[in-house]
């Protein structure tokens, strides 16, 4: 299953229609976004990263009982007006998917199926010790 659908399953909060908004472009994009929460027992981090070359960068950090595993993905992307195409390479495997974006300020909303997650600009610092 592709890296952000998972993250899309643990968070989800109900998307209003938000057309009056102004279209995100690629160059708004470009750069790293993070996620933190709890559910269920544990702690987890999220980053994804949007190169201005086209490249995609998605690392996973779970923390239980002290216990941390992180799970590095990488792909490429493109935007076409306000949906994002990802295709990520991971153990062999490569899944190919589009999910629709939003930039307010400082965060990336990323939708699907009626759904949105909100990730907060993050320094590129932060995921490059992981990649």
């Amino acid at each position: 299953m592709a890296m952000i659908m998972a993250i899309l399953s643990l968070g989800l909060t109900a998307c209003g229609d938000d057309k009056d908004e102004p279209e995100s472009t690629n160059a708004d994009l470009v750069g790293t976004w993070k996620m933190t929460g709890t559910e269920g027992g544990y702690s987890y981090t999220s980053y994804v990263q949007f190169t201005k070359d086209g490249k995609f960068n998605n690392v996973e950090i779970y923390t239980e009982d002290g216990e941390t595993e992180v799970e590095v993905v990488k792909g490429t992307y493109t935007v076409n007006g306000d949906v994002i195409t990802i295709t990520e390479n991971y153990d062999g495997e490569v899944d190919t998917y589009s999910v629709r974006f939003q930039i307010k300020g400082k965060q990336l909303i990323v939708s699907e199926a009626g759904y949105s997650v909100t990730y907060t600009q993050a320094k590129n610092s932060e995921i490059e010790k992981y990649l």
